[in-house]
């Protein structure tokens, strides 16, 4: 009789074992699945971000007259692929979708990202 309480004991600990594993292996599968898909969404270009002629008007004209906001690489921003500047062409795109104006993104650009205007 003492034999089978310790076995029925032993029985219920790899029970439990078992699911503790597959909760374990559940939650980092998930972790996995979406830590992939966030770093897509982080890969997506600033030019996924679809503007209307005027506003990539208004992007162009800004991005064309500020430096990058690195400070170390000293291009003018619409040209570099820094991730700062990509981080920043994102927030700037995002900016103008939700209906920001050409003077908003220039102080958004001085004042955020610390972006000098480019010499003439």
């Amino acid at each position: 009789m003492g034999r089978s309480r310790t076995e029925g004991g032993r029985r219920k600990r790899q029970k439990y074992i078992v699911y503790a594993i597959s909760g374990f292996l559940a939650v980092v599968m998930m972790v996995l699945v979406f830590g992939l898909y966030s770093q897509k969404e982080r890969e997506k270009p600033p030019e996924a971000i679809e503007l209307s002629i005027p506003q990539e008007q208004v992007y162009q004209a800004v991005a064309g007259e500020y430096l990058c906001p690195c400070g170390a690489c000293d291009e003018v921003f619409i040209d570099c692929h820094c991730p700062t500047a990509l981080k920043a062409k994102k927030d700037m795109r995002k900016r103008l979708r939700e209906g920001a104006t050409q003077a908003e993104l220039e102080w958004y650009l001085q004042n955020v990202y610390n972006s000098e205007r480019k010499s003439s």
